[in-house]
């Protein structure tokens, strides 16, 4: 299974070699789905996960690994790629194990596929049979990022001159949704700014009663527990609860199907689409978009990766 990571990892490699510096080592896709590894040394690579895999074997015929087309677009730029091992078997190229993996070489190739991971631009794989069979693994982007700072340290982007005029939690609600990450594409601003605290006071009593419910049934310990629970109640009220601040409210909106926008997700589909020169990108846009609206909970990640290949399925 994938891990989840929350940031991205930066570092400066320590040595000069033959081969290219990685400005970041390690970084996860923005819907959480693909992580990306750099080597100093050695070929860099996307990794995807196995189901995503199982279904481009079932998709294309159960193919062998050895002829099979792999291309890595990032940002515009066409990488010739492959996969390696197991559930595509090895294929002669070195690289890793990892058969969820798909590779660029260590050189142009893995300069190109930086690139495209420090800027944001989109990144798209896929694999193909010598006859023209063609099997989307995966389209996704990754935070765009400056070299010299952490994740971390980045300043917040600035907001528009027409939210300069929100305060209080509206005007934090507004900043939350400008750096949300996939919220930003998916659920609609004007929205997520006049729900933002309805949503917060809904959350403050759902946690609360949580506490009280909890402190009913306790059993042992009581006294230090109590001791706990009072200050969580205590956060609560004063709102200075870490649960109750604008990015924590903003991704429990995204989760409950507060706000979606239907017109947004399909845009934000059309568009990644398009820029990674995907094929059938009006059908795909729509059934993700549907599909999205609809959803009755939906989690971060990896959630939304299943939309993305549900409607890569759907319209080929």
């Amino acid at each position: 299974m994938l891990k989840t990571l929350s940031t991205i990892i930066l570092s400066v490699a320590c040595i000069a070699t033959a081969y290219a510096e990685c400005v970041v080592y390690e970084a996860t896709s923005l819907d959480g789905a693909i992580e990306y590894s750099c080597s100093d040394n050695r070929d860099s690579r996307l990794v995807m996960p196995g189901s995503v895999r199982n279904e481009a074997n079932q998709a294309l015929g159960m193919p062998n690994p050895r002829d099979l087309i792999v291309k890595i677009d990032a940002g515009g730029t066409i990488i010739d790629s492959w996969v390696n091992q197991r559930g595509w078997k090895a294929t002669g190229r070195g690289g890793g194990a990892d058969s969820r993996a798909v590779y660029a070489s260590s050189g142009a190739d893995a300069d190109a596929l930086q690139a495209a991971i420090v800027s944001g631009a989109p990144i798209t794989a896929w694999v193909a049979t010598p006859d023209g069979t063609r099997f989307d693994l995966f389209l996704v982007s990754f935070a765009a990022t400056d070299s010299s700072v952490t994740s971390q340290d980045a300043a917040p982007a600035p907001l528009t001159s027409s939210e300069t005029d929100l305060s209080g939690f509206e005007a934090e609600m507004a900043l939350a949704h400008l750096n949300g990450r996939t919220s930003k594409a998916l659920l609609d601003k004007a929205c997520v700014v006049e729900l933002g605290a309805a949503k917060r006071d809904e959350v403050r009593a759902r946690l609360t009663a949580q506490q009280q419910d909890a402190s009913a049934t306790a059993r042992g310990r009581q006294e230090n527990y109590d001791e706990d629970r009072a200050a969580t109640v205590a956060e609560l009220a004063d709102y200075s609860s870490p649960e109750l601040t604008a990015p924590k409210i903003l991704a429990r909106m995204f989760e409950d199907g507060d706000c979606r926008s239907r017109e947004q997700a399909k845009e934000f589909y059309r568009s990644e689409c398009q820029r990674a020169g995907g094929r059938e990108c009006e059908c795909k846009a729509e059934f993700f978009a549907e599909n999205f609206v609809s959803k009755t909970r939906i989690e971060w990640g990896d959630e939304v990766q299943r939309l993305r290949t549900d409607a890569m399925s759907a319209c080929r």
